[in-house]
């Protein structure tokens, strides 16, 4: 005959067991979640360094071959001034301008911000 303290678990235990399982599984999964988000986060905060990296040093090569070139008026020079030169703004508009409905312009003779990365014709 088995005697009470030989029986085996009651259902309280079980589910008490399960519970505690569920809760640390649970735990888990959010930690590694919250740990491949930060590698992620990581990973596109140094894409985005390299890129702006390689950006700034393809400026100063830039740079270099325009002052390289300068007085000559060769290949660097036509780069340069088709696309930083062509970026410098002359004049700014008046805030009351612009703050009383207007619409900001760009003034005559400066290019769009972006055709730096468009490729030109």
């Amino acid at each position: 005959m088995l005697n009470r303290a030989e029986r085996g678990d009651t259902i309280i235990e079980v589910l008490f067991a399960i519970t505690i399982f569920s809760f640390v599984a649970v735990g888990g999964l959010s930690i590694m979640n919250q740990g491949v988000a930060t590698a992620q986060r990581s990973l596109e905060i140094g894409l985005v360094r390299q890129q702006m990296d390689a950006q700034a040093d393809a400026l100063r090569y830039l740079n270099q071959a325009y002052v390289a070139d300068y007085g000559k008026r060769g290949d660097a020079t036509k780069i340069w001034e088709d696309s930083i030169a062509s970026q410098v703004v002359n004049a700014a508009q008046k805030f009351e301008d612009v703050g009383a409905g207007g619409t900001c312009n760009i003034p005559d003779g400066a290019g769009n911000a972006f055709s730096l990365y468009e490729p030109r014709g």
